[in-house]
């Protein structure tokens, strides 16, 4: 029976450590503000702390996929039997169609992803450092977030697994799963700030137009 392939195993021990990073990450978080710090966050200041987590963590991911990107050079695509490199970039780099140059949906996504890497990394800042969300960052992080994930799930060709052996199809579809999963995470999370963030920028519009119409109501008095 064959083993899969280097690149596979490799892939799947690349996306399940970003698993396991992800998931002990936030479970420690947890366990110390509600059971180590003396006084538990409020439910508001919680939020805010696992939104300024969240980005922390995003932009150190889209900070490793840009770097090793440059690092391994491009393009993303690669033929099934000889896939360039094992590495935790583009989703759909083993499954997409095949190309020798860059197709535009792959200069899009990566322009997406260095985009979102510091606009995530200076909101996360922002509240670890004044304590002060930067709702409108967010909001265009989160927004590259979806659309880079999006784009890349459009991208999957399943049909390309009925070429792989029994081994390397497995494999493959443990990894592409895996990486479903994960970019989920890169779509529901950023979907609840990007939501969370737009009624909160509308409230404060609506109180500063309501502070600025009782201060003309005063001053006319």
């Amino acid at each position: 029976m064959s083993r899969p392939s280097t690149t596979m195993r490799i892939d799947t021990l690349s996306v399940t450590f970003t698993l396991l990073s992800c998931a002990t990450c936030f479970a420690s978080y947890l366990v110390y503000s509600l059971a180590l710090r003396k006084e538990r966050p409020s439910p508001t200041r919680l939020v805010n702390e696992l939104a300024a987590l969240w980005l922390s963590y995003d932009a150190l991911t889209h900070a490793v996929v840009v770097a090793v990107g440059m690092a391994s050079g491009l393009p993303t695509n690669s033929s099934s039997s000889a896939p360039m490199s094992a590495r935790m970039t583009l989703v759909w780099q083993n499954f997409a169609q095949q190309s020798q140059s860059l197709l535009p949906a792959d200069v899009i996504a990566q322009i997406a992803v260095t985009l979102a890497c510091p606009l995530a990394g200076y909101a996360a800042l922002m509240w670890w450092r004044d304590q002060r969300r930067w709702r409108e960052g967010e909001i265009a992080a989160a927004v590259l977030d979806i659309f880079a994930t999006v784009l890349g799930f459009m991208r999957f060709r399943p049909e390309r697994l009925r070429d792989m052996s029994p081994e390397r199809r497995e494999a493959a579809f443990q990894t592409w799963a895996a990486f479903f999963f994960l970019n989920m995470l890169w779509v529901v999370i950023p979907a609840a700030m990007l939501y969370y963030n737009f009624n909160a920028l509308q409230q404060e519009h609506v109180d500063e137009d309501g502070k600025d119409q009782k201060d003309r109501m005063v001053a006319a008095q």
